[in-house]
């Protein structure tokens, strides 16, 4: 989202478009394949996108082919930018990437499983990637192991770093960790189901989770339970919290809700017509969502 009110994003289909919040389009890019995955916008406004070919687009902000990065297999975590421009992001080739902003491998780390989740940029130049290996890695800026924690079952979400500087992420075994920069396990929270989408963090440090049995969860930094929202459908689409603390999601049932941070408790529900796949992107002025 730019100050201007234009938004690039990819979709479900094989284009990445920019609109402006009166819906005109300023350009599309065809990626040739399917676009599961938010982009990234770099500083002088280049956009990266992976796509279901394992290829990593670079697009100018007219929308032009930059340079194209082919990792083999596909990309389905969003690239993350680090303080020195350099490109993080992981393939099903269970892989990690660090490319430059011209597109030539910095280096490489191998995972036991495939990287579905989006990498977290930690402090000193440490960045974090989940793995369904289960594993969740510290990896430093030469692309070595500092340390892995093992969940014992596969990890699908993206790894978040918290503002007390612990990683926080979710395994497919029901279990929210908060894990200190050190590689030691602060806390296991047990959830109710599945969790299948990213996590969202609130300043206080409350993390909020979306579950496969409709339940938007809170849980606080030092992680004890805060409540439940019961939504009509699947959380599909990870929770986003707003600047006033409301707490934002998508589900299966084609509404986007708005949570009460503190209690809880629905402020109002819109129906968009269509399963949410993705998380909701909240501009200056409104809040933009993609479904299919």
């Amino acid at each position: 989202v730019q100050p201007s009110g234009k938004v690039k994003a990819g979709g479900c289909g094989s284009a990445t478009e920019a609109k402006q919040s009166a819906a005109v389009g300023l350009w599309a890019y065809d990626a040739g394949a399917a676009i599961r995955s938010t982009p990234a916008q770099g500083q002088d406004g280049v956009v990266y996108v992976g796509d279901s070919k394992g290829r990593l687009h670079a697009v100018t902000p007219q929308g032009k082919k930059k340079w194209l990065f082919n990792a083999g297999m596909a990309i389905d975590s969003s690239p993350a930018i680090g303080s020195k421009g350099v490109l993080y992001f992981g393939s099903d080739n269970s892989k990690v990437y660090a490319l430059s902003s011209v597109g030539s491998t910095v280096w490489t780390f191998s995972t036991g499983g495939k990287v579905t989740g989006s990498i977290a940029v930690g402090n000193s130049s440490t960045i974090y990637a989940s793995s369904e290996d289960g594993s969740l890695y510290a990896i430093d800026g030469d692309g070595l192991e500092k340390w892995k924690v093992d969940t014992g079952a596969p990890i699908i979400s993206s790894p978040v770093v918290g503002v007390d500087k612990r990683i926080y992420v979710a395994s497919t075994n029901k279990k929210l960790y908060a894990i200190t920069k050190t590689g030691k396990t602060s806390w296991s929270y047990k959830l109710e189901s599945t969790i299948k989408t990213d996590l969202a963090m609130a300043k206080d440090g409350t993390v909020y989770i979306g579950q496969s049995n409709g339940l938007v969860t809170a849980i606080s930094s030092g992680g004890s339970f805060k409540w439940n929202y019961l939504a009509g459908g699947d959380v599909t689409g990870a929770p986003v919290v707003g600047g006033d603390g409301t707490v934002f999601a998508g589900l299966d049932d084609g509404n986007i809700y708005a949570i009460d941070a503190e209690m809880g408790i629905q402020k109002w529900g819109l129906n968009v017509g269509n399963k949410v796949n993705s998380s909701p992107a909240i501009a200056a002025d409104e809040i933009g969502r993609a479904s299919c």
